[in-house]
């Protein structure tokens, strides 16, 4: 007799950041969070402080606001408790023959 149960959910999967990204958002967050910033005077800070947007750009303020919104948005994900949802549950019967194994299914 074999159970075959399949989970589904979310909270597995983790895009793992570069350390410059991380090094990056995490400053943002200090800034806003922390220090009260508003978004153009965090991408002033970090022009300033030598940061690059993406691809090298300048960062500005929408910049800022998106690696800001993004990694909240990510943590929140990771953060959040697992809910698991069972959604089919299927028991096969196998017995053993003189061609091999036969599933024998009752549903």
């Amino acid at each position: 007799m074999r159970f075959v149960v399949v989970f589904k959910t979310k909270s597995l999967f983790s895009t793992p950041y570069t350390k410059s990204q991380m090094r990056l958002s995490d400053r943002v967050i200090r800034l806003r969070d922390r220090k009260r910033l508003t978004f153009p005077q965090i991408a002033a800070v970090l022009s300033r402080q030598g940061f690059k947007g993406a691809r090298g750009a300048s960062l500005d303020a929408k910049g800022v606001f998106s690696v800001y919104k993004k990694r909240m948005r990510r943590d929140a994900r990771l953060n959040q408790t697992l809910t698991l949802t069972i959604t089919h549950i299927e028991v096969i019967t196998e017995a053993w023959s003189s061609f091999g194994y036969a599933k024998l299914t009752d549903r």
